[in-house]
């Protein structure tokens, strides 16, 4: 076993990810769908590249997707179609019970055993972020024959770079020299890696690709697992990434990444390159310290707006409008009075004696926090969301402009 989970929401994602019903394509059923989830040609189209990957790997990529297992766990389905032998013994299997809103991920073979609990969790973000059932299975797919065809001999055992590589000449040198001073402290005391990179091209990568890519294979990371967070900034794209390793991704959650990449962007919209990295460096040390006392970063850590202020001013101007119309309507329907000489002409006689009261409800003051909202950003629900870069590692970490 490597990953046996129930989830709540799986039953919405797949809802949203719901396609045209189909039967099943014919040949090796790499890709099994009894949900109708998928069209026809999508069933083949990935039963046709999990062929490719088993034949240059060894390794069957399989995906199954039911609608109750035939009443079993999802667990014991996997084992089941695992002892058929139909994917021979080496694969990697995901099955989802869709009745039971979980999943679970077995393997078999000496490839397949070889992937780490990490890994595991990276194949089904891969899955569980896609926009599609479709576009997941096929991440899915790629994510194993990344993992199992990269050379882990390619990742130098020691960083063979500074903690600052400013490619792209935004700073001075004694910028550079002092933000390598602070990155090294912080890097020591809160054992875990801060590292900066500029560019002037991503050499046709994505940001997050050129990101992951850098950090595995210049040996970033502190201690025997890594752990790390490389911030890059690409100036041809106006690109800024994240990628975190070992411990990183522990430290700084999505909403943490976004929450970093909030805080520098208005010194780097406004290109005062020193300021924005020396507040990239503050802040990892504050999420760190944060993390390593028990509590990353999270959406739990939001700072809630206080519009207190702003709705008081709001009510007391609409209050005041209010009372303004009131008045004008009143006054309108005493145009007809006359000026009198005496007091005591403007009171007619009896009238003087109170035997009812209302009151009239002018406003209503409401103080509302708004949910913080990310376009670009995490799609909620706290924690990390795992990739594979092109190294096999599993990777978190985000992107976005600046």
């Amino acid at each position: 076993m490597r990953k046996h989970l129930s989830i709540a929401l799986l039953s919405v994602f797949m809802a949203v990810c719901l396609l045209v019903g189909g039967v099943h394509a014919a040949g090796t059923p790499y890709v099994v769908d009894q949900t109708g989830s998928l069209t026809d040609g999508q069933v083949s189209d990935l039963n046709s590249q999990a062929a490719q990957v088993d034949k240059a790997t060894g390794v069957a990529p399989v995906f199954v997707i039911s609608d109750d297992c035939d009443g079993q766990a999802a667990s014991d389905y996997a084992a089941a179609l695992g002892a058929k032998g139909t994917y021979g013994d080496q694969y990697v299997m995901t099955v989802i019970n869709m009745d039971r809103k979980t999943y679970y991920i077995a393997e078999a073979g000496t490839l397949a055993a070889g992937l780490t609990d990490s890994q595991y969790d990276a194949l089904w973000d891969q899955f569980s972020n896609a926009d599609s059932a479709y576009a997941g299975i096929q991440a899915y797919i790629t994510s194993i024959q990344t993992i199992l065809t990269a050379d882990p001999g390619a990742i130098p055992t020691d960083r063979q770079k500074q903690l600052v590589q400013d490619g792209a000449g935004l700073l001075t040198d004694s910028q550079v020299q002092a933000l390598i001073t602070s990155l090294t402290k912080i890097s020591e005391a809160r054992q875990c890696e801060v590292a900066v990179v500029t560019v002037n091209s991503l050499d046709g990568k994505t940001a997050q690709q050129y990101a992951d890519d850098y950090y595995d294979y210049n040996g970033y990371g502190y201690g025997t697992d890594d752990s790390g967070v490389l911030l890059l900034i690409a100036m041809d794209t106006h690109d800024m990434a994240i990628t975190t390793y070992g411990y990183g991704i522990t430290a700084f959650t999505d909403y943490g990444i976004q929450y970093l990449q909030d805080q520098i962007r208005p010194d780097m919209s406004a290109g005062d390159y020193a300021s924005a990295l020396n507040v990239y460096a503050q802040q990892c040390d504050r999420l760190l310290q944060m993390a390593r006392a028990g509590h990353p970063y999270d959406e739990t850590d939001a700072p809630k707006q206080d519009n207190t202020m702003l709705v008081l001013g709001g009510s007391v101007i609409g209050g005041t409008l209010v009372a303004l119309l009131v008045m004008l309507g009143l006054g309108s329907g005493m145009r007809t009075a006359r000026r009198q000489g005496m007091a005591q002409n403007y009171i007619r006689p009896g009238s003087m004696v109170m035997d009812s009261h209302f009151d009239i409800f002018l406003y209503n003051r409401v103080s509302r926090t708004p949910k913080p909202r990310h376009d670009d950003g995490p799609s909620g629900g706290g924690g990390s969301s795992l990739h594979i870069s092109s190294s096999g590692r599993s990777h978190c970490g985000g992107r976005s402009k600046f």
